[in-house]
């Protein structure tokens, strides 16, 4: 399982993390993890194999 995220800056310029997980839950945690500080989250998006 593969989630991306969507994220924003505080300037409002958009770009994307992407993690990898057993599950959703675990997929979409390591993402988060990867979202930088003072970014906002935007949109969730799973990929299935």
């Amino acid at each position: 399982m593969e989630v991306e995220r969507t994220i924003e800056s505080p300037d409002g310029e958009q770009s994307h993390v992407s993690a990898a997980g057993t599950t959703y839950e675990d997929a979409l945690a390591k993402a988060t993890e990867l979202v930088p500080e003072g970014y906002r989250r935007i949109v969730i998006r799973k990929h299935l194999d």
